[in-house]
């Protein structure tokens, strides 16, 4: 069947749409992945399969007291939508809870988990996952170099933000969890695959934890270590990585999305990661109950201090892992004028442009083909 230039036209642009949208998810869905259509539930697995024993009371990982009360203390929604909600959300995600309850909190965990990289959108919302990864001013959400970050000096201080950044998301989640029960639920907008953006009701104390947690579970995926994986050597770059501007020697290596699969050669990467998650989960409960308020700083030095010496000039120390972050590394897609260091939206504006104009014209041309 012959189609109209008009008809052409138009699936021109939903296949170039397309081609754009999955080139933005390979370069946006990073830090460990999240589970979409186009890759793996590793942060979801992580944090909801370490919540279920560590949150929620089991001692799998020694912490005899390390359960939250969950029957008697967790508030549950009027509605039951986000029960409904859950299966999906949860769906590649390997828990067994025996209560209403504690699925929710582990609902409300996971959703804080994705949040970072999703902000509750879709990751083929081409806008929205742009703006949530390449602001030089957010980098310390997902562990990552911001701008002034530059030199060696610059792995200390991004550890430093994102160390920072931890500790008002949990301070966040320990104020939040004294509220008033009914004052302990807040609607976050989730995207679920297939039905588009919902609200859902979720636990409070559990959400910032999650988001919390996931910006500790970047600190693994968006460095390269010590060969026994306990000491930062060098902390990665994306924000100025996408652009033609990029200077490893003082910008630190690319962002790599090798080191976000949770499989593979980051496989032993990601089970230490779940080691440090057990620990960081306990370290939580021990500061929402007032137990020990150093408990989380703790897990945090054990887990984010700098080792200087390893620079890109002598090949990060030949860390064992630096063969991994050389792979799939971020790059700009065109030649691009680098906004991202001020804070711009200048990144990758060619394709924009190109793509925009040509969904433009093909709605223009389909106008024009109904109305004669």
């Amino acid at each position: 069947m012959m189609l109209r230039c008009d008809q052409r036209i138009e699936r021109l642009a939903w296949i170039v749409g397309l081609v754009v949208a999955l080139n933005m998810v390979s370069d946006t869905v990073w830090a460990w992945e999240i589970e979409t259509g186009f890759s793996d539930a590793c942060h979801e697995s992580m944090s909801g399969e370490v919540a279920a024993h560590t949150i929620v009371g089991a001692d799998a990982f020694g912490e005899t007291e390390a359960g939250l009360a969950v029957d008697q203390e967790v508030p549950l929604p009027d509605s039951d939508k986000w029960n409904k909600l859950s299966d999906l959300l949860l769906e590649g995600v390997d828990v067994e809870v025996d209560s209403r309850r504690e699925k929710f909190v582990i609902t409300s965990l996971v959703l804080g988990s994705r949040y970072p990289d999703s902000g509750g959108t879709a990751v083929v919302n081409l806008s929205s996952s742009r703006e949530l990864h390449v602001y030089s001013v957010d980098q310390q959400k997902h562990c990552l170099r911001r701008a002034q970050d530059d030199g060696p000096k610059g792995n200390a201080s991004a550890l430093e933000a994102t160390r920072a950044h931890i500790t008002e998301l949990v301070e966040r989640a320990r104020r939040a969890s004294r509220r008033p029960p009914g004052e302990q639920l807040i609607v976050r907008e989730t995207f679920v695959e297939l039905y588009g953006a919902v609200d859902i009701e979720v636990w409070a104390p559990a959400f910032w934890a999650g988001s919390a947690l996931h910006t500790f579970q970047d600190c693994f995926s968006h460095t390269i270590r010590t060969d026994d994986l306990e000491r930062v050597l060098h902390v990665l770059n994306y924000t100025e990585a996408i652009t033609e501007q990029h200077e490893p020697a003082r910008d630190g290596l690319a962002h790599s999305t090798a080191m976000d699969a949770c499989k593979g050669d980051a496989e032993q990467i990601a089970d230490v990661t779940r080691l440090a998650t057990a620990q960081f989960l306990a370290a939580f409960v021990d500061e929402v109950y007032e137990r020990d308020r150093d408990a989380m700083q703790a897990v945090l030095r054990d887990w984010t201090t700098y080792q200087p010496g390893c620079t890109v000039e002598n090949d990060i120390c030949e860390s064992k892992w630096l063969d991994i972050a050389q792979k799939g590394k971020a790059a700009p897609l065109v030649n691009t004028p680098s906004c991202s260091t001020s804070g711009g939206r200048g990144q990758r504006w060619g394709v924009w442009m190109a793509f925009l104009l040509l969904i433009a014209y093909a709605r223009s041309s389909l106008t024009n083909s109904r109305n004669k």
